[in-house]
């Protein structure tokens, strides 16, 4: 922690990513610049509450929302970042699978994020509770579905191509809570083809050395007797 502060005084932002090696844990960042005073309700409200909220700068957040126990693909990750993203208009940059979120206690180095005194604002917790969001398995499954259809993908160089949000992922308002029991399925077109055992070429076999002595010594021995019976002659 002593180094990260360290670096932190020293200019560099402080980042985290919950970890699954080559896939997405099942924590969505959404990144909510200047974000509206209600959007924390709305997404509640919607099912899709966040278990942890920063303030990054004063009106800009970052949420993340736990969907699955269990890992995602990082096409299915990615699409649902792009729903949340337009559902609360979030930054539709930020919609990757791994994309990177602000630690707490720690200073944005952003410099137009600075205050009037130059001082780079604090990164501030200001909501933590573990749990699913109550239609997380439902964005699950509907970014499968959309997957599946094959829709023409989203360019992540592109913000303003979102397209309008998926609103079967949503609860109604004043709608009792549900959530799916249906995990989340691997996609088939991901899976590794299987492995076909190959047969190695027999190794090729060389002569004995002392083979080849012998076979000179009798060739020899043969000479020298051909030559006594040429003398008796």
């Amino acid at each position: 922690m002593g180094y990260l502060r360290a670096r932190n005084r020293e200019g560099f932002d402080i980042y985290l990513w919950p970890f699954t090696v080559d896939r997405n844990s099942g924590y969505i960042l959404v990144d909510l610049d200047r974000a509206d005073p209600q959007v924390l309700h709305s997404m509640r409200s919607h099912g899709h509450e966040p278990c942890v909220v920063l303030q990054t700068s004063p009106g800009n957040l970052q949420a993340w929302v736990h969907v699955s126990t269990t890992p995602l693909e990082p096409a299915v990750a990615s699409e649902i970042g792009r729903e949340l993203a337009r559902l609360y208009r979030g930054d539709p940059a930020s919609t990757d699978w791994r994309h990177l979120g602000r630690l707490a206690g720690f200073t944005n180095q952003k410099p137009q994020r600075r205050g009037p005194g130059g001082y780079a604002p604090w990164v501030k917790l200001l909501h933590a509770q573990a749990g699913l969001a109550t239609l997380g398995a439902g964005l699950v499954e509907a970014a499968q579905r959309r997957l599946r259809d094959r829709l023409p993908p989203t360019s992540q160089g592109a913000p303003c191509s979102l397209g309008p949000p998926d609103r079967s992922v949503t609860l109604a308002p004043h709608a009792g809570r549900s959530s799916s029991s249906h995990p989340p399925t691997r996609q088939p077109w991901l899976s590794a083809p299987p492995l076909r055992p190959r047969r190695l070429p027999a190794p090729h076999r060389r002569p004995s050395p002392d083979g080849a002595r012998k076979r000179a010594f009798s060739q020899a021995q043969s000479a020298r007797t051909a030559r006594r019976f040429a003398r008796r002659r």
